[in-house]
């Protein structure tokens, strides 16, 4: 049986005009990363005698038409497609194309979309056969040999399907526990170089792919549907399995690597031990991974620069206004995010991103102006401001609604801006240009600082100096692309 597995865009281009030359180069935030989660399934398919193929549009913008010729040209009986709220009508527009072209291909939804919504997709889409929710590798096995060898699929456990023209929605499937007996992914798969692009830089410098040594999130932030997923439980694969992992990846020559985990930075002593590894295994490889501003210990970042060759950290610090904070429930305070950057910058990182959202529901500007003065007055390298969206299945979600805010028909496929419901006093155009007035004093008030503070640091660093020489090539795009950043986040 051939199996053909798809990471649409969130994009959605002509479908017989091919704009991949157009989306490479100007698509901002394109942030071009291997789709671990169909790599993961790939993998159980491959061990299992599946013939696979996947086909990651969201780093390729190939055309509906070129897509459809791979399909045809492969000739897949199944057909999966991994599905965000950002990405629906985009895989809605794949998969009603893929069944006119062949009506006996079977179209399985899977990923967050298809988790949250299951049962209202299979009602008002004809063109998708099954949705499968959570984490999917063993239910879309076990949903497989169902269909190859003609089984009933109401013990299949996180399976949404049609029966005699009801919908039937199985109970959750347990989540994955005993993450090591994953196969790796296969990375080689995809044929594709991933970038790692972002608003015009262009941050990998060398092959770059990205890992996973653990899944899920304890915490429960109201805007997050990844935890929600997990549903709130952290996993970690071992030290032995994560290292020989990273061995592989050094031998098949990748010089960068991201650690793609919610939760990196969660377990202070496994990172240390991590980072051990890597130094006595000699791995040359540079890494970078995300952590939260109250897992700040000197000492892990410490060992994560100097022993496990770490140049880049992103914090989600979200906002300067503490009652915003804890309308998030993020559990963290300003002063916390202030004193781990400077933290972080002591220990040597060579390049700290903060991740900020503005416009949250009921937020005031003045709760806006102490996120934006954080963003001119830490200690980061570069800051990604973005507008609230409300997703779907999260707790923002379910509270708006909750209130009458929020119209399920209207919004339910895409999720929505919280600026656009009306509710916060001021407008969309206000808020933009708010984001783009801080991108602007971020790279004019503080850039003599700013890259000259980074160019001291870079001389000391190969790594470093070439991120800073890429950014000084780039700093004439940025007048350009700060409206894309306020209007293509709130899009």
């Amino acid at each position: 049986m051939k199996i053909l597995l798809i990471n649409p865009s969130s994009k959605i281009f002509d479908s017989y005009i091919d704009r991949t030359d157009y989306y490479n180069k100007k698509h901002l935030f394109t942030a071009s990363m291997p789709p671990m989660g169909l790599l993961y399934l790939d993998a159980i398919l491959d061990d299992s005698g599946y013939k696979t193929m996947i086909i990651d549009h969201s780093a390729t913008g190939i055309s509906l038409n070129s897509m459809l010729k791979k399909i045809k040209n492969f000739d897949p009986e199944i057909i999966g497609i991994s599905v965000l709220s950002n990405s629906s009508q985009t895989s809605n527009k794949i998969a009603r194309s893929i069944k006119k072209l062949n009506p006996n291909i079977k179209i399985v939804y899977g990923n967050c979309h298809a988790t949250i919504w299951g049962k209202r997709i299979l009602k008002n889409y004809p063109f998708v056969d099954y949705c499968v929710k959570g984490e999917g590798e063993y239910t879309f096995l076990k949903l497989l040999d169902a269909i190859e060898h003609n089984k009933s699929m109401e013990n299949i456990d996180g399976l949404v399907y049609r029966n005699n023209g009801h919908i039937v929605e199985n109970k959750d499937a347990p989540l994955i526990e005993e993450l090591d007996k994953l196969p790796f992914p296969n990375r080689e798969k995809l044929n594709i170089e991933y970038s790692w692009d972002f608003g015009g830089f262009k941050f990998a410098q060398g092959r770059f792919s990205t890992i996973l040594s653990s899944r899920g999130c304890p915490f429960k932030c109201i805007y997050c549907m990844n935890s929600l997923l997990a549903r709130h439980k952290w996993r970690s694969r071992s030290i032995e399995n994560i290292i020989e992992e990273l061995l592989l990846l050094e031998e098949m020559k990748y010089k960068e690597i991201f650690f793609l985990d919610d939760n990196f930075t969660l377990k202070r002593n496994r990172v240390i031990e991590i980072n051990e590894r890597i130094k006595k295994e000699k791995i040359d490889i540079v890494f970078s991974a995300r952590g939260r501003v109250d897992q700040n210990s000197g000492n892990m970042f410490k060992s994560m620069v100097e022993k496990g060759n770490f140049k880049y950290i992103s914090f989600g610090v979200e906002s300067g206004s503490q009652k915003i904070l804890d309308y998030y429930n993020k559990m963290i305070t300003p002063q916390q995010a202030y004193d781990t950057l400077k933290l972080a910058r002591k220990a040597g990182f060579d390049f700290i991103m903060a991740n900020f959202m503005v416009g949250a529901p009921y937020e005031s500007l003045s709760d806006i102006y102490q996120t934006l003065k954080f963003v001119l007055t830490a200690d980061i390298s570069w800051p990604v401001i973005t507008i609230v969206q409300a997703v779907p299945g999260t707790k923002m979600w379910v509270d708006l609604q909750k209130i009458k805010s929020l119209n399920i028909d209207k919004y339910w496929e895409t999720g929505v801006p919280v600026i656009d419901l009306n509710i916060n006093g001021y407008t969309r155009e206000i808020l933009n240009k708010l984001i783009i007035e801080t991108y602007s004093r971020f790279t004019s008030f503080r850039r003599f600082k700013f890259l000259f503070n980074e160019f001291l640091t870079s001389l000391k660093s190969s790594y470093k100096l070439k991120k800073v020489i890429n950014l000084l090539r780039n700093l004439n795009l940025l007048k350009g692309i700060y409206s894309e950043i306020a209007d293509g986040m709130s899009a």
